[in-house]
């Protein structure tokens, strides 16, 4: 059985982020529906970081994204996306429309949903948007793909880096994942490497 943390641990992980956000660039909240992440805590660690002027990125769990109000950004897979939404994301019209509706739902800045083989789609409120087909060359093991492109979008945003860039970064960096078994960490000089590797393809 899962049940919330109380009233005491809720407290001490509050505090906890509040102190770590003087040395952060950009939080993080990886919520694995285990009861850590209670509504008190997302919404004082989120208030704290936008005070402080952090981004603050959500993998989400669960189907109440409202829980998320005042995030940066969310990046659920399609599933995950779907579940919120209470319907299905078929193709990438209803994906794109689905994104905006997850923007408007938890006053988000941006949506960027993971459609596994078909790469990654993403979202501003203020309307941008684009697709970011996959960039595996083989697929091996999904493990850690997930959390390869939350963490590379958190690298690039708190770098200030324009969204439609964060993704790309972090698509190149999910096909390096997969294409590996076990869960994997992207070295900066493989990235390198395969940045290189494209753009000699493309001319």
């Amino acid at each position: 059985r899962i049940a919330p943390i109380d009233g005491a641990a809720e407290d001490r992980i509050i505090e906890a982020a509040k102190d770590g956000l003087r040395h952060a660039g950009v939080v993080i909240l990886s919520d694995y529906g285990k009861g850590v992440l209670t509504d008190r805590v997302l919404a004082a660690v989120i208030a704290a970081a936008n005070a402080a002027g952090r981004p603050v990125i959500v993998d989400p769990k669960g189907s109440d994204y409202t829980r998320y109000k005042g995030a940066t950004l969310i990046t659920p897979n399609r599933k995950e996306a779907e579940e919120a939404l209470g319907r299905k994301l078929p193709d990438l019209a209803a994906v794109e429309e689905g994104a905006g509706d997850l923007i408007d739902l938890a006053g988000l800045d941006a949506a960027v949903i993971t459609l596994g083989a078909q790469g990654i789609y993403y979202r501003t409120k203020d309307g941008e948007s684009g697709h970011e087909p996959t960039k595996a060359r083989a697929v091996f093991d999904v493990t850690g793909a997930g959390d390869t492109v939350v963490a590379h979008l958190a690298l690039h945003v708190a770098a200030g880096h324009p969204l439609a860039a964060a993704v790309a970064l972090a698509n190149q960096a999910a096909g390096i994942v997969v294409g590996r078994l076990g869960t994997n960490a992207v070295e900066r000089e493989e990235l390198r490497a395969t940045l290189r590797q494209q753009m000699h393809h493309h001319g």
